[in-house]
């Protein structure tokens, strides 16, 4: 399985979270839209393969006891013809605490995006979406940890959608 990221623990291990650059995106909702597809589906392996590529964590902390800390992984599937969003989330509900994958995934064809940053930022905008309109979450409070991509590329996304 890929690394996950830990949970940032204090400031200093967060990266710079202000005074950044936001980029106009293309409109995402004009391109094909990404599909939820279930593990061990068609192409789609049963678990993060650990040639994923880390994207981000980001964070979001309504009170001491009510919040979500998520990473996000991008590969392509065994076929090698789609990008995949692998979700994972930290369940400290249970001991020990670990991190957690979904069991389902956002895929985009690669003949319709064939770079991978661009991949993930389609996909992390599908995702985001989707959890803005049925589980009614706010934009995230705060990106944990970097990867692919930067906080400045976060928040372009997060302007299309909470804006």
């Amino acid at each position: 399985m890929s690394n996950q990221q830990p949970p940032a623990m204090n400031p200093e291990e967060l990266p710079q979270q202000l005074l950044y650059e936001v980029k106009t995106l293309p409109d995402f909702g004009a391109l094909p839209l990404p599909r939820l597809e279930a593990f061990g589906s068609e192409g789609i392996p049963t678990r993060t393969p650990s040639s994923a590529i880390f994207l981000c964590q980001a964070e979001w902390s309504w009170s001491p006891i009510h919040h979500r800390l998520e990473n996000y992984h991008v590969s392509q599937n065994t076929k090698r013809d789609k990008w995949l969003l692998w979700i994972s989330y930290y369940n400290d509900w249970e001991r020990p605490w670990r991190w957690e994958t979904y069991q389902e995934v956002y895929s985009v064809d690669r003949s319709v995006v064939k770079k991978k940053s661009a991949a993930s930022l389609q996909l992390l905008w599908k995702y985001w979406s989707d959890a803005r309109d049925n589980e009614y979450i706010d934009e995230f409070h705060w990106i944990g940890a970097e990867g692919l991509l930067a906080v400045k590329d976060l928040k372009s996304v997060a302007r299309q959608i909470w804006a």
